[in-house]
């Protein structure tokens, strides 16, 4: 990602956070309630008949934005950018949290009717053609639906797909045509439901790929629990590095590190990109303003819980830093039964 891009993103962040008060902060304990949290495990039908309740889009979009970026991503992020890249990954995610919750809130306030009620399902075209006015809004209407669907095939669908079967071929020898024909079966399936399969589909893998993974990470930062705060110390101090990169071999590892982590940061979660907001528009919730903590809660259990995490167990087992990093401390740590317990949480995470 270029650097223009990454520094708009990251004005744009800072804009929203400091005209809403640092909402992210302020309003942490509104974001899940204890009825959401009851809502967001429990509840698998339409509320009130109107709409699919909020709980159920954000595992959705959660499906949307949690894959393979959670575990290879951060992996490639320490391989380039070293320890130091998780600092920015993960710290900047208070100014991603309002990117998301500023899309989310749009998206429903154009489908509820407060500005223009619009079909379910295609959102963000809409409130760009109709928020901004005259044929600047159209063209960027259409650039954002041919961008979104090229997106779709390449880090949407390419990437995940390559890593679902590298992994079962790996772990199980199923070969990729194999696990080809078997995921446009079951994408086919999930499809030809609409949206309410779709959304009863990642209800159930979301907690469940979630659960799992986290699981297996829990149990190896307890089996490399002594060396914990050195990762934690890793990340603090390379981040503010001022050597020269020894992976790149060029550049100040400061600027190094927190490009790395910011422009990865951005793929994982996807703040910014607009993919959640089509999802988030065919909630029932009573106000954009709720709906948008959910987008707010994305981002912090994508990238601050999971990825997060992730960092911790590569570090602390001192495997070597690549893309792979986490299937070799599964295996370290789990043998064969961890790197086939990580291929299915891959699949999962990848398929949703």
């Amino acid at each position: 990602m270029g650097q223009r891009t990454i520094a708009l993103t990251l004005l744009c962040g800072s804009y929203f956070t400091v005209c809403t008060g640092f909402l992210p902060i302020t309003r942490l304990t509104t974001v899940l309630p204890k009825n959401h949290r009851q809502r967001f495990f429990f509840s698998f039908c339409r509320e009130n008949g109107k709409g699919v309740p909020p709980s159920l889009l954000v595992s959705t979009a959660l499906g949307g934005t949690m894959g393979v970026g959670n575990i290879v991503g951060v992996g490639a992020a320490l391989q380039l950018g070293g320890a130091g890249s998780i600092f920015w990954y993960v710290g900047r995610c208070f100014l991603w949290m309002m990117t998301k919750y500023m899309e989310v809130f749009l998206a429903v306030s154009f489908v509820s009717g407060t500005l223009i009620p619009v079909p379910c399902g295609a959102e963000p075209m809409y409130y760009i053609s109709k928020g901004i006015s005259g044929t600047l809004g159209k063209i960027l209407a259409v650039l954002f639906c041919i961008f979104c669907a090229l997106a779709s095939f390449s880090s949407g669908s390419m990437t995940q797909t390559n890593a679902i079967a590298q992994s079962l071929w790996e772990s199980f020898s199923l070969s990729p045509t194999f696990c080809a024909v078997i995921l446009t079966l079951l994408c086919g399936w999930v499809l030809s439901g609409g949206c309410d399969r779709a959304v009863k589909t990642c209800s159930a893998l979301v907690p469940l790929m979630s659960l799992f993974y986290l699981l297996g990470c829990g149990v190896i930062l307890f089996f490399y629990r002594q060396n914990i705060p050195d990762a934690f110390h890793q990340i603090i101090t390379q981040a503010f590095s001022t050597e020269t990169s020894a992976l790149t071999g060029t550049g100040v590892g400061f600027f190094v590190s927190m490009r790395v982590g910011i422009s990865r940061g951005i793929f994982t979660h996807e703040a910014g990109l607009g993919s959640a907001s089509i999802a988030h528009a065919c909630s029932g919730a009573k106000s954009p303003v709720e709906q948008g903590f959910w987008g707010i809660f994305e981002v912090f259990c994508d990238t601050i819980l999971v990825c997060s995490i992730t960092a911790l167990v590569i570090l602390a087992s001192g495997v070597p830093l690549s893309p792979s990093a986490a299937q070799d401390a599964f295996l370290l740590c789990l043998g064969t039964g961890g790197g086939r317990m990580l291929s299915i949480a891959i699949t999962l995470f990848a398929f949703a």
